[in-house]
């Protein structure tokens, strides 16, 4: 399973992860990260397994990072997909998803906590310095990382998810 990662940081992050909540299912959308010498976005066990065979119809989760300041973070899946194509091309990691299901976490501050204690990679985070990141934001984990009994699917969850969701990525311009 690939878990990919999408903040409010920026305009362009914003309008991905609204497209990302909009896109009707079977529809795919494309997730860009950096992957380059001076700034990796992506885990090198994902980027060596990208490297040596393909990931097409790997299972995917799509979660967005609220960022209340630069310290406190809390990671809220909102989608889940199959990998259609990935690919390198200028220093950037593609990744095309066709989405399925809206997700909901019932207690995402307990997700939190434990993407945040897992490995060396930690869930995705600013360095409060330097405003550089730290962790991945394109990560490769067991199936079972995600405990379905603390998570949500399906259509009959959208209209909550939606709500919650857009009142972050709002919140995440200001």
């Amino acid at each position: 399973m690939i878990l990919l990662f999408n903040s409010g940081y920026r305009e362009l992050y914003r309008k991905n992860v609204l497209n990302t909540m909009h896109l009707p299912a079977g529809h795919s959308n494309r997730y860009r990260y950096s992957c380059n010498s001076r700034s990796n976005y992506i885990h090198p066990e994902l980027m060596d397994v990208l490297s040596k065979e393909t990931l097409d119809e790997e299972r995917c989760v799509i979660l967005f990072v609220e960022r209340s300041d630069n310290t406190q973070y809390v990671y809220h899946p909102i989608r889940s997909g199959f990998l259609q194509n990935s690919f390198v091309e200028n220093g950037q990691c593609h990744f095309d998803v066709e989405l399925e299901s809206y997700l909901f976490a019932s207690d995402p501050s307990g997700l939190t906590g434990r993407i945040m204690s897992v490995g060396d990679w930690g869930g995705p985070r600013l360095e409060v310095d330097n405003g550089n990141h730290v962790g991945y934001f394109a990560v490769y984990v067991r199936d079972e990382f995600l405990n379905v009994d603390e998570i949500e699917s399906g259509d009959d969850v959208w209209a909550g998810a939606i709500d919650r969701l857009i009142r972050l990525v709002v919140k995440s311009a200001k």
